[in-house]
């Protein structure tokens, strides 16, 4: 009697084999929607997952995510794109590279990351270089992986940190309609990054760049630590407050320019070491 293999296994398994070849077809990427982790069972993976040994993806074509709106993950599994014209694209739902993935375990490369509106690219493990494009006006998230991005960044949407590492060292300017630092530590070593609403809360925020609050925006932080010879500013009009009961850390030669409003509400107590607090002409410190 001929056994048959289920149909999720058999699409598992061809999904692998198709994103494993090098030739430029563009290989999808689908998932069902996924219930919250509250409930559902545990170890559930969505369809297009790979589980089991370190598996590295060279991609020279296109590995686009197409269908679903939960999330789809590629588990201990890292992509690295190895052309210009490679491409990692997520149209819809959450696509999460490298779920427990370990540190040895490199991917990144060239070509280009694109979350597009509405979608989320997560990278959760392993250790990524991007020498390529992050961009689209979706989510762009690390989450437990150590990311080094040295290449162009366009994205426009959600730039997200939950966990890990994040050096940000592109050549040109950033502009992500959003920062969230929810933890780990994220480094601003371009030379320009400016955003509308900057949110950091039990998160270190690093790094020898400049940071701008553009005018008008708002952001806040919440039991975390500024540091890094980088520059904090804030805009004119802008708003920058101090949240929740932890206490907040100001060291390591981080230098804040306010031309806004900046406001330590309490009952919070920052700490600080070697910094420099500027309050500029119009600006408010409350």
């Amino acid at each position: 009697m001929v056994r048959r293999l289920p149909v999720a296994l058999l699409r598992s398994l061809f999904l692998l084999a198709l994103a494993l070849v090098t030739t430029p077809a563009a290989a999808q990427v689908h998932g069902p929607a996924v219930p919250p982790p509250a409930t559902r069972a545990t170890g559930a993976r969505s369809r297009g997952a790979t589980n089991g040994s370190a598996t590295t993806i060279n991609n020279a074509g296109t590995i686009v995510r197409t269908q679903g709106t939960g999330l789809a993950t590629l588990d201990k599994a890292v992509v690295s794109n190895s052309g210009t014209a490679s491409a990692v694209v997520v149209q819809t739902g959450t696509l999460r590279l490298s779920n427990q993935a370990g540190a040895a375990e490199t991917g990144g490369g060239v070509g280009t990351y694109t979350a597009q509106a509405g979608a989320t690219l997560d990278i959760s493990g392993g250790t990524y270089n991007i020498g390529g494009t992050l961009g689209g006006a979706g989510t762009l998230s690390v989450s437990g992986a150590t990311l080094t991005h040295t290449g162009t960044y366009t994205g426009t949407g959600v730039l997200a940190v939950s966990a890990g590492t994040a050096n940000w060292n592109t050549g040109s300017a950033m502009s992500p309609g959003a920062i969230v630092l929810s933890g780990g530590t994220s480094n601003f070593n371009a030379a320009a990054v400016s955003t509308g609403s900057l949110t950091v809360t039990s998160a270190t925020l690093s790094g020898t760049g400049t940071l701008t609050l553009s005018a008008g925006g708002s952001g806040s932080w919440s039991s975390s630590t500024l540091t890094g010879a980088g520059r904090l500013v804030i805009g004119a009009g802008a708003s920058f407050t101090t949240a929740g009961t932890g206490n907040q850390t100001l060291n390591g030669g981080r230098v804040i320019d306010n031309f806004g409003t900046m406001t330590l509400p309490g009952p919070q107590t920052v700490f600080t070491s070697n910094t420099t607090v500027n309050n500029k002409a119009g600006g408010v410190f409350t």
